[in-house]
């Protein structure tokens, strides 16, 4: 998974410590490619923009804000797929007014061991009133 250096500024700018402070593209950048590179201990590979002046940096910081960008990151994946998962049950739940889905519905009663009988709770056409009132189906 490839990590963008946009991504990683709106990610910086979240963080308490960068609240009140500017956040440099060089910072991102760096952080960016220590992300899309497995946090790798020789910075000889690095491209020679994103390196610092001082030959004998050891890049501390970067590559720990690489490594809490990638756990912010999973944990949002993590997120997104559970929400997805929260609606599918939702909208299986939700009656559809279908034969199936009734029929689904006696089966499952008749497992807790109720027995329903008497009317359907779905009114398969509507009365009169409803369609002088104005309601569509």
């Amino acid at each position: 998974m490839r990590v963008t250096i946009k991504e990683v500024q709106k990610w910086m700018k979240t963080l308490e410590e960068n609240r009140y402070k500017k956040i440099y593209n060089a910072d991102a950048k760096r952080v960016a490619w220590f992300a899309n590179n497995q946090m790798t201990e020789s910075t000889e590979t690095m491209p020679k923009s994103y390196r610092k002046r001082w030959t004998e940096a050891k890049y501390k910081r970067e590559r720990f804000l690489a490594k809490e960008f990638m756990k912010s990151k999973k944990s949002q994946m993590s997120e997104g797929y559970l929400r997805r998962i929260i609606k599918q049950v939702i909208k299986e739940g939700i009656s559809d007014g279908t034969i199936k889905w009734e029929n689904q519905r006696q089966q499952q009663s008749e497992v807790l061991g109720y027995k329903l009988t008497g009317k359907s709770d779905i009114k398969s056409k509507p009365t009169k009133i409803t369609q002088q009132v104005g309601f569509k189906k």
